[in-house]
């Protein structure tokens, strides 16, 4: 499985960076090491996140840690997303109120809704900044985003979560079967053949109607899945790397470690380092 992974599956680095866009469903799903930032300007859209959607309106602010594959599933007309990555380190760094990092580090999307219009400056104000100034106005940047976080975070415990909906027949029924059944299932030892059977369908057809729907093969979806709970683990505990690739769905320390490094661009250890102060 590891020595097959499409390179469309690998996740990105972006770093500090922002913009704004006309959002639209995508065309696969989507991953990268920071933690991203959404404020949705107009309109309305629905993320796929494992086997959940979840809808964000207008004037919503969303946070989440994008290592999860996530992918825009429907995207009303005229809708308008601002988006911000922040590099996880300075997230872990900042020691932030719990009632934020625990959900953020289990794969949850934290929300806020407040002014619309100051909310509108601030993404607006953080774009302008890094596209004129770039680095000399990055940790200006960095204490504003934190500053934000923190107020979100305060009314946090009383927060009641976005909106989900069932899954509808945007996707392919059995590809929503098997998303759904690896989101359950990633962490045992699933092959191929397993997953097809769960959902009714031959192996090789499976794979046809998985790739023409995302773009990546089922196994490489799964690896996905597999290295993102292993990042977790690696910022979130001190368990040692065997341990960790058990934990993931791994079947050894040799697969693991090539297929850690295939998707991320470093090594499981390289990893976890780099999200030290």
């Amino acid at each position: 499985m590891h020595q097959g992974i499409d390179n469309a599956c690998l996740t990105e680095t972006i770093g500090l960076a922002s913009g704004a866009v006309a959002a639209q469903a995508g065309s696969r799903p989507h991953r990268h090491n920071e933690v991203e930032l959404n404020f949705l300007e107009r309109g309305a859209l629905t993320y796929l996140f494992g086997k959940q959607k979840i809808v964000v309106s207008a004037g919503q602010l969303i946070v989440f840690w994008a290592i999860m594959p996530h992918y825009i599933l429907e995207a009303a007309p005229g809708t308008t997303m601002h988006w911000l990555t922040l590099p996880s380190g300075c997230f872990f760094q900042w020691h932030l109120p719990e009632a934020m990092t625990h959900p953020a580090l289990q794969g949850q999307i934290i929300w806020d809704q407040k002014d619309g219009q100051r909310e509108y400056q601030l993404f607006s104000q953080w774009h302008n900044d890094l596209q004129v100034y770039g680095h000399e106005y990055e940790r200006v940047i960095l204490l504003e985003v934190e500053a934000r976080l923190r107020r979100i975070a305060q009314p946090m415990p009383s927060q009641p979560p976005l909106p989900t909906q069932q899954m509808t027949t945007h996707l392919h029924q059995k590809v929503e079967a098997m998303i759904g059944f690896i989101t359950e299932h990633y962490r045992e030892q699933l092959q191929l053949g397993q997953i097809a059977q769960a959902v009714g369908l031959h192996p090789g057809y499976a794979t046809e109607l998985f790739r023409k729907t995302f773009g990546i093969t089922i196994m490489d979806y799964l690896a996905q899945y597999r290295v993102a709970h292993a990042q977790r683990l690696l910022a979130t505990t001190d368990r040692t790397v065997l341990d960790i690739a058990m934990e993931a769905g791994f079947t050894s320390a040799s697969r693991f470690y090539v297929t850690f490094q295939k998707i991320t661009g470093k090594s499981p250890r390289a990893y976890r380092f780099s999200l030290l102060p």
